[in-house]
């Protein structure tokens, strides 16, 4: 059952949940993501890795990812191949789709042990019949926001929902400021939300695209740890009211 709440309305005394956040990263870094995990271990952070093309990864790499789920972090999916879920479908088929990019995907996952709850769409391409599909296979799925909105009016935080949406911390997102991703970790404290972001790429220098810097990751769980946040994974949402 979906459930729904007002953006601005906290949540009533006695939710069996703290003020949190997720921090989720997408696609296939696996060496940027052990990196980044040797320095922000230091404030006993949590993240979730939705990893795409699997098979297609070195042993070096697969081992390297299920390292860090033995660190505490969850590995979920983002895609056998990193298509465009809409456009996919609207060629094929929701079952085409299932049978080509879901299916394979968990089951070269599986092979190696892991166990997907969570997944994450490629370009944050997704509308209500995929979320349909994909809300049979996993607990929780995540989508994308954009915008640099008032902290009541954002999207990304936890509002009872399967699915969710997070918000880029990538260098090249015009809203991805610390001084505005901090405004939105204060509000979910003062509210009592779980505010959702992704990245893709952690890097000391940011150079393009799709890379998130060291310096802003560290500042996010330094104000995560002072506010008292609490880390979640994506799939540690699912039953959550």
């Amino acid at each position: 059952m979906l459930i729904s709440c007002s953006p601005d309305d906290p949540h009533a005394a006695g939710d069996p949940y703290e003020a949190g956040i997720v921090l989720t990263f997408d696609d296939d870094y696996a060496d940027e993501w052990c990196d980044a995990d040797e320095i922000l271990g230091a404030y006993n952070w949590k993240a979730t890795f939705f990893v795409t093309k699997y098979q297609q990864l070195s042993q070096e790499h697969k081992n390297k990812i299920y390292g860090l789920e033995l660190n505490g972090h969850e590995i979920a999916g983002h895609g056998y191949n990193h298509v465009n879920s809409k456009q996919y479908v609207a060629g094929k088929s929701t079952e085409r789709y299932a049978k080509d990019e879901i299916q394979p995907m968990i089951k070269a996952m599986g092979k190696d042990g892991f166990s997907l709850r969570s997944f994450s769409y490629p370009y944050g391409s997704r509308n209500g019949r995929i979320d349909t599909l994909l809300l049979d296979y996993f607990d929780i799925i995540r989508g994308t926001t954009y915008g640099r909105y008032a902290p009541q009016k954002q999207a990304c935080y936890y509002n009872g929902s399967r699915l969710v949406f997070g918000l880029g911390i990538d260098q090249s997102y015009s809203h991805a400021d610390i001084k505005y991703l901090k405004s939105l970790m204060q509000y979910a404290k003062d509210q009592n939300k779980i505010v959702i972001f992704y990245g893709h790429k952690p890097v000391e220098k940011p150079s393009g695209t799709h890379q998130a810097s060291m310096k802003k990751l560290e500042e996010i769980c330094k104000f995560a740890n002072k506010l008292g946040l609490k880390y979640y994974t994506a799939s540690e949402l699912y039953g959550l009211e």
